[in-house]
């Protein structure tokens, strides 16, 4: 059943919710270990970028710190910049799939009300977001309150679509239970047009 249709009014929906941790050790997180590789998914995922100013090819990566040091980081980030319509303002979305089609697990899936069509005028901008994640399909759904949103500053969008910021100040709730839990994170991804 697709997730947040209303939130995008008829657009390709991005399919997240069932959100995740039960304990956070379903998902195969360590305390505070960054150095783990990314999560490798079964889907396509987009060619890395590269930045003109750095020689190296980067990789998208997702990753989120939730609770007390534990981390999700998947190799795949997709970001969209959906533009304003009359009834509604533009909407950010990052996630770790590309469509609904290719929805793998740990899925994570950010949105968030923008200010401007443009990826590069929202540059440096504390956007609030919604933030859902899951680990399979029927799982249980953690997720930001819709009055307590996490806070999202895009911190770099170059001219070769390389998407990179920050997630902050998030408290994720779990969808069955009354647990609560903070989150933070980093995004480094590809615009998808």
């Amino acid at each position: 059943m697709p997730a947040y249709e209303g939130l995008r009014r008829g657009l390709p929906i991005l399919g997240l919710l069932a959100v995740i941790m039960a304990g956070c050790e379903f998902l195969g997180l360590d305390e505070a270990d960054d150095t783990k590789p990314p999560i490798k998914k079964n889907v396509t995922s987009p060619p890395p970028t590269t930045d003109p100013r750095v020689s190296e090819t980067v990789q998208p990566t997702l990753q989120l710190k939730i609770g007390e040091g534990h981390n999700v980081r998947v190799q795949d980030c997709y970001v969209r910049l959906i533009p304003a319509a009359s009834d509604r303002p533009a909407v950010l979305q990052i996630a770790s799939y590309a469509s609904p089609e290719t929805e793998s697990f740990p899925s994570i899936f950010i949105s968030a009300n923008a200010p401007a069509d443009d990826m590069k005028a929202i540059v440096g901008q504390s956007l609030t977001a919604r933030i859902f994640i899951t680990d399979k399909q029927e799982g249980t759904v953690w997720h930001t309150a819709d009055d307590v949103p996490a806070n999202i500053t895009v911190r770099n969008a170059d001219d070769a679509g390389r998407v990179t910021g920050t997630i902050i100040d998030g408290v994720l709730h779990n969808s069955s239970t009354s647990t609560q839990t903070p989150v933070s994170g980093r995004f480094d991804g590809k615009l998808q047009r």
